[in-house]
This record gives C-alpha cells, structure tokens and sequence, in this order.
C-alpha cells in the first residue's frame, strides 16, 4: 500500500474517532442510503442489524454498510475483485469477507476490472458497454468461481438471509435478485442500484427490478436516482 493510501485511511480512522465520540452521524454511502436504511431500522427499533454486501468494492469508500459495522454490527462482505479484498481483511475483521462472484449458478465467469476501480462486472454486454460507450478501459479479465446466493447464506448465516441485502454489481443485480426464495427467507430491507451507469449520473431507471420487487412483496421507501431502498411490507406490520 502506497504511503498517499495509508496517510488517507490514518485521517480516516482519526476522523471517524471523533465522530464516534461525539455520536455524529456521518453518511458513508454514494448518496447518504446508509442513514435512510438506519433510519428505517430505528422505526423498529433496532439498532444492530446483520448485512450481506454483494459487490462491496472499498470497506470504507462509498459503503452501505460500513455506518452499522462501527455501531456494532456484523454481516458479509463480497468482493469478486482480488486486488479489493486485502482493504476488506484489513479493515472490516468482524465481518466474513469473501473473495467470491455471485451468480444465479454455480460457475466459474470471466470478470471484467476497469481502470477506474469503481467498475468491475461478470456481464459481457455490460464490459463492452462501458469501453465503447464510456470510453473505459478493461484493465484486467481474470476468471473468478461464483456462487448462488443461497450457497452463501446456507454456509455462512445458517440458511438465514441477513436483514439488509446491499447489492451492486453492474447490470447483474436482476440475475441475482430471482435467485432468492421471497417466500422462505429474505431480507428485511434492500438497497440496490436501480439505475443504468451513467457518467453524469442519470443512467436510465431499471424498471424491471421495481416492478419486480414490487411483485415480491416490496414498497419502494426511498429512491437516491443512482439506488433504490426496498422494504418489506409486511416488516412495519408486526
């Protein structure tokens, strides 16, 4: 690790020493869905929570989880990209942190990692989209094994899905999302990227992903353009 990285993550840490012991709420998240998700959490009354992270990219930098993780919370991070994973085992040791691909079977896919370390996707379609379209370029195409979603849980959380599902995967999220069994175990509340990739940020809206929610027995609580945070409706019933 280079002396610029470890001098940013020494601020970091003294930053967010201050923060805790002052009890400030500070966002970690792209658009601030780590405070909407704590929130709706609070509603009922619950402070610790258990996540899975797919696609989770930096433990610190843009994370969903990393807010509930310094209040005492645990979960699973999964990060395909090997280069990413050290920051994970570095700096989320309580968490389990797999160096793994999620997928809607069991294979081993190729998976595209793009300059700019933000990028990275099992999707064909998706790569060459991004390097024709957006000028980005494949820095690297390595073969990674991936996993059902339902292997994961089984194997670390004891068949049951943790309460936020954090889900970010360039395209492949949908792939994923009709993997699970909504009638059996699922998750409480989602956050997932509901907008196309877009370099201003306005990407077109996958509809399919919230209508398909919708279906499953989700409302839409809370929508950043980039993200959409789903809850289940029957979870401010009880």
């Amino acid at each position: 690790m280079s002396l610029k990285i470890k001098l940013k993550y020494y601020i970091f840490n003294k930053l967010l020493s201050i923060f805790r012991k002052n009890n400030i709420n500070v966002s970690f998240s792209q658009c601030g869905e780590d405070l909407l998700i704590q929130y709706i959490f609070r509603l009922r009354g619950i402070d610790k929570i258990t996540y899975i992270d797919i696609g989770a990219n930096n433990p610190i930098y843009l994370n969903n989880t990393l807010l509930f993780y310094l209040k005492g919370s645990k979960g699973i991070n999964i990060e395909a990209n090997p280069n990413l994973i050290n920051l994970f085992l570095k700096h989320r040791v309580k968490d389990t942190n797999l160096n793994v691909g999620i997928y809607s079977k069991n294979e081993i896919k190729k998976f595209y990692i793009f300059n700019d370390l933000t990028l990275r996707t099992f999707s064909d379609e998706e790569a060459k989209k991004m390097e024709n379209l957006y000028n980005h370029k494949i820095k690297q195409v390595i073969e990674i094994q991936t996993y059902t979603l339902n292997e994961i849980i089984n194997k670390y959380n004891n068949g049951q899905f943790p309460d936020l599902l954090s889900i970010d995967i360039e395209g492949m999220e949908f792939e994923v999302l009709k993997t699970i069994d909504y009638n059996v175990s699922f998750p409480k509340v989602i956050c997932i990227e509901t907008a196309e990739y877009s370099p201003i940020g306005i990407g077109r809206k996958r509809n399919e992903i919230i209508n398909f929610l919708k279906e499953k027995g989700y409302f839409l609580f809370a929508d950043t353009n980039l993200n959409s945070i789903f809850v289940k409706n029957d979870f401010f019933d009880k």
